[in-house]
């Protein structure tokens, strides 16, 4: 559920500790702000990352001093008017490419990307199809233990409520 102005910053986000540069940014819209807990704008900051209009392909860099595990990479755009036709995910250890997905066609403001299994980098890019209007809000990079409590979550999420016993229904006739 969004509540307008409130943050949901989850701390088991990888991406909170790491360099993250951009190849270029808006006054107001740094790349650091994509891990702010903010997936929408709120008062007068927009809360995301915006690339220069002049931009031609806007790409985010992510990187750690040691190597990460992670299994799900998460995009959300502001809205799906703000997202790009494209985005690509490259992820690199030791420079040696490791994976890498791509997502084209249709417009979504949230985009998520599994590998295969987990993953070990210490560099990530997300490259953008064009900056037009491109209004990035956050990106999560999440591992095993957090995923499966997502899917603990979901699968409860569907199970049916038990019906209560109601007090007079346990009441015994005279």
């Amino acid at each position: 559920m969004y509540i307008p102005g409130r943050s949901y910053l989850y701390q088991g986000n990888l991406l909170l500790k790491a360099d993250i540069t951009a190849s270029s940014e808006a006054v107001g819209g740094e790349a650091r702000s994509i891990t702010d807990g903010y997936s929408r704008a709120a008062g007068d900051l927009p809360h995301a990352w915006l690339p220069l209009p002049e931009d031609a392909m806007p790409e985010l860099r992510f990187r750690w001093d040691a190597p990460v595990l992670f299994n799900f990479i998460e995009i959300t755009f502001q809205t799906r008017g703000l997202a790009p036709d494209e985005a690509t995910v490259n992820a690199f250890l030791n420079g040696e490419k490791v994976f890498s997905c791509a997502k084209q066609g249709k417009k979504t403001r949230r985009e998520a990307f599994f590998p295969d299994k987990p993953l070990s980098a210490d560099a990530i890019t997300l490259k953008l199809g064009s900056s037009a209007g491109v209004c990035l809000a956050e990106v999560s990079l999440l591992d095993d233990e957090e995923i499966a409590w997502r899917r603990r979550a979901a699968a409860n999420m569907k199970r049916p409520d038990p019906i209560p016993v109601l007090p007079w229904e346990r009441a015994k006739p005279v």
